[in-house]
Parts: C-alpha cells; sequence; structure tokens
C-alpha cells in the first residue's frame, strides 16, 4: 500500500509540474514566445527522462495479470532534432531501443492569437527500460504507436500514445494497453 501511494504521489507531482510550468509559461510571458523563437524550436538537443504512465482511464483499456493496472516508468533518451523532427532515443543499451520521433502541427493559442501550447504529433516505436530498486520495468510499444500531445516552449511535451503497448514489470505484472500518457521532460527536472 506503501508503495502505491509514493507511485501515486510521483504521477500527482509530475502532473503538478507539468501544469505549473504550463501555467508559468503563459502567464510570465503574455505577448506569446520570445524574441528569436523558433516555433519548431519546442525541444532542446540533450538528455531527458521519458515518462510514462497510465491514467485511471486508460487502465480500463489494458488487460493483463491485473485488472485495471497501474504504471510509472522513466527512461532515460537522448533528443536530437534533424530539420522539423525532433527525436528522442534510449540513452544507451541499458534504457532499451525506444525511439519517439515527433513534429510540430500547428499551436493551440489563446485570447489575442498569442500561442499557448505547440501541438505535435509523430510516432513511438522499440523498447524503454527504467531500471530501479533492483527491478527492470519494460514499456514496449508493438509495432508503431501514434503519439500525440502538447508541448511547452523550448522545454518539455506531453500527451497520448495509443496504438499496442506492453508493459512489464516485477512489480506491476504484465499487462498491454491501447493507450498510455507520456512526457518527455528535461533530465536536470526534479521530476
Amino acid at each position: 500500500m506503501r508503495q502505491h501511494l509514493t507511485r501515486v504521489a510521483r504521477q500527482s507531482a509530475v502532473a503538478v509540474f507539468l501544469c505549473a510550468a504550463m501555467a508559468g509559461c503563459s502567464s510570465s510571458n503574455p505577448a506569446g514566445p520570445s524574441p528569436g523563437f523558433e516555433p519548431e524550436q519546442f525541444l532542446r538537443p540533450g538528455d531527458y527522462r521519458l515518462l510514462a504512465n497510465s491514467t485511471p482511464q486508460q487502465a480500463a483499456n489494458c488487460s493483463g495479470s491485473q485488472p485495471n493496472p497501474f504504471f510509472a516508468l522513466a527512461a532515460a533518451v537522448t533528443v536530437t532534432r534533424d530539420g522539423e523532427t525532433w527525436t528522442a532515443r534510449a540513452k544507451s543499451d541499458v534504457d532499451g531501443d525506444v525511439e519517439l520521433r515527433l513534429r510540430r502541427i500547428g499551436d493551440d493559442t489563446g485570447a489575442g492569437g498569442r500561442v499557448l501550447l505547440i501541438v505535435v504529433e509523430g510516432t513511438g516505436r522499440g523498447v524503454a527500460a527504467a531500471i530501479g530498486g533492483g527491478t527492470t520495468q519494460t514499456l514496449s510499444f508493438i509495432g508503431e504507436s501514434r503519439l500525440e500531445g502538447r508541448a511547452l516552449f523550448q522545454g518539455s511535451a506531453q500527451g497520448t500514445a495509443t496504438g499496442t503497448i506492453r508493459v512489464t514489470s516485477a512489480i506491476f505484472g504484465s499487462f498491454e494497453c491501447s493507450a498510455v500518457t507520456w512526457s518527455l521532460v528535461p533530465a536536470t527536472s526534479p521530476f
């Protein structure tokens, strides 16, 4: 029970962090992005964490070794840019062979037409692995999954992955989901 509460607290902290970051982005910059901002520059090259989890609504679409499975995974990835495409790849073999490819497809605008968030889409494939507390968890995109989401200016992105996604964990068991939540946050963030 205590481990479950700790996991829920971490997941809630990530959600609070992302919400606070989004609110800070829109309130501290009322005129929109800073001078010199490139709309496609929604991430920065470097080390990130791929966070993946199931929400209570998504868990209802999962099947496997336990009813309504909940999981949270954090894997190390490196983000690079090639033209208009941003790619997050597993940082090392220990982290799996996951690859997320994202591109900007539009903007969410607020009052006055200012851009609040960048709309992104892309694909996910491969396996993300996270090792902690002596156990390994993996998240596998079976085939290619579709990614949809929103990004903050030059910082982080989050959204939903849909397709066939398998999670394997000594703690959570093994199950498949048709949708999970994903986030890319800089490795230096507190979450």
